[in-house]
């Protein structure tokens, strides 16, 4: 569909600007995100049903990507 593929481009663009980081890293980095689900929303698989459930995720990568 239309909107896994919207969402999973979007956060692939998200994660270079903030360097590549590690799913596994976040995941553990205490923001309430599995890798597993950090992997599905990349991939278009069982994207969340509420943006509330990116917020973290999406947090994250802010700060990531901010210039040190």
């Amino acid at each position: 569909r239309v909107e896994e593929a919207a969402l999973a481009s979007a956060l692939q663009r998200a994660f270079a600007e903030a360097g590549g980081p590690d799913i596994d890293e976040i995941a553990v980095s205490g923001i309430g995100v599995s890798a597993q689900q950090i992997t599905d929303w990349r991939t278009g698989r069982n994207i969340p049903t509420a943006v509330r459930d990116l917020e973290p995720l999406i947090a994250y990568l802010r700060v990531a990507a901010a210039p040190p």
